[in-house]
């Protein structure tokens, strides 16, 4: 979020305010949503970076300034939502609210889905991108394939059609990406 944009650790530049040194990037995150000027932010990881950046926090408060961060080891960086705020979404189980049905026990017969057919989730959850808060391409979907395996998949998009939503991923899932396949149900027994 900062690459090239702070001439040196510790200083301010056009685009970038310094936020202090913190041992986490949580409460760098924090000092950048304390600021209103804020649209993203940048912590330097201090087990991987090493010398005056290291624990470093910056926030970037241009608007029109390029947002194509470069990757960098030990950087964790994130955009705010435009709108609405940003709220930190760790941990939201939508399985309850899953529509999508597998088309078959097992759901093997999906294998060869389309691409497409296996990108899509429908959730009965009403304007569900206005509830992430977030821009949907930050977030990730874990998806269980069998009791003991799951993907975790890039969203790309949420978006509302009626009384549910619709999400999105940046790939497809092995599987169509809904409820639980017939097999999952199954009590499986170790001999224990």
């Amino acid at each position: 979020a900062v690459f090239g944009l702070v001439p040196e650790p510790g200083k301010d530049s056009e685009t970038c305010s310094y936020l202090g040194q913190f041992k986490t990037e949580q409460l760098c995150r924090l000092a950048a949503l304390r600021d209103a000027g804020m649209w993203a932010y940048a912590w330097h990881d201090p087990a991987v970076v090493t010398g005056g950046f290291a624990g470093g926090c910056y926030g970037r408060r241009d608007l029109h300034g390029s947002r194509d961060f470069t990757k960098q080891d030990g950087i964790m960086s994130a955009i705010f939502a435009r709108s609405n705020g940003w709220q930190e979404v760790t941990d939201w189980d939508i399985s309850s609210y899953v529509t999508t049905q597998h088309r078959c026990a097992g759901a093997e017969c999906e294998y060869f889905d389309s691409e497409a057919e296996k990108s899509i989730m429908n959730v009965s959850v009403e304007q569900m991108e206005q509830k992430i808060g977030n821009d949907a391409s930050s977030l990730s979907l874990r998806i269980y394939l069998v009791d003991f395996a799951m993907n975790v998949l890039p969203v790309e998009s949420v978006t509302s059609s009626g009384m549910n939503s619709i999400m999105r991923t940046a790939y497809p899932g092995t599987l169509r990406l809904g409820q639980k396949p017939g097999y999952c149900e199954q009590d499986y027994d170790e001999n224990k």
